[in-house]
């Protein structure tokens, strides 16, 4: 008698890495002197962390508030948390849990240039996507 014998074929499993998250690199809001309103040009760049946040949900945000030295420190630090704070209003607006949201200000303390000229890119919110 001959046995029937089944082959078994092994399955080897493939395991298929999720693609990468490639989170956005994001250029910083600014704003006009003395003013914590976030103008409609600068809107791109929270309108594309916005998007980024809604579809990873696993990623924060820090939202760092800045301004020039033109006026005191102590104006210059409620002015900074102020920008920070428009900024962080903007996302919510946009579905963002405030939550995700962490906000920081740092007045005139990170200065990005130091002259008069160039103050308005002192004058901003610095964006950072977090896990």
């Amino acid at each position: 008698e001959i046995e029937e014998v089944e082959e078994i074929e092994e399955i080897e499993e493939v395991v298929v890495p999720e693609p990468a998250i490639v989170i956005p690199s994001l250029s910083d809001v600014n704003f006009n002197n003395a003013s914590s309103v976030i103008d409609s040009s600068e809107k791109g760049e929270l309108d594309k962390a916005a998007a980024f946040l809604k579809e990873n949900i696993n990623y924060k945000i820090i939202v760092t508030g800045h301004a020039d030295a033109t006026w005191t420190a102590a104006y210059n630090n409620a002015l900074s948390k102020k920008r920070a704070d428009a900024a962080k209003k903007y996302l919510i607006s946009k579905g963002i849990s405030s939550s995700r949201i962490t906000t920081k200000y740092v007045g005139e303390n990170k200065l990005k240039v130091d002259t008069e000229e160039t103050n308005r890119s002192n004058r901003r919110v610095t964006l950072e996507i977090v896990e």
